[in-house]
């Protein structure tokens, strides 16, 4: 997934990153980091979903803007419509 960094901000892009959750105690911790971590990357008041899938045989987690890449048994969830979607 793409990272904004020091681009210009470009809503038809897809952007996202992936938050390794190992060094989190719990479960609200590691999703608050992303969800904190969206906050900061994208430009204030853009809408992001909370995404999991699967890769290399590992189960990963982040966010993702204006998603258009397929991922291996992707669930997404948007903070601000407390939906899950398979």
């Amino acid at each position: 997934m793409g990272r904004l960094d020091s681009m210009t901000f470009d809503p038809e892009q897809e952007y996202g990153n992936t938050i390794p959750g190992e060094k989190y105690a719990s479960g609200k911790d590691y999703i608050d980091a992303i969800i904190n971590d969206a906050k900061k990357t994208l430009p204030p008041g853009t809408q992001f979903s909370f995404i999991t899938w699967d890769e290399d045989g590992r189960r990963r987690a982040g966010w993702v803007y204006n998603l258009k890449t397929e991922r291996p048994r992707q669930k997404l969830f948007n903070p601000l419509e407390t939906e899950l979607r398979t």
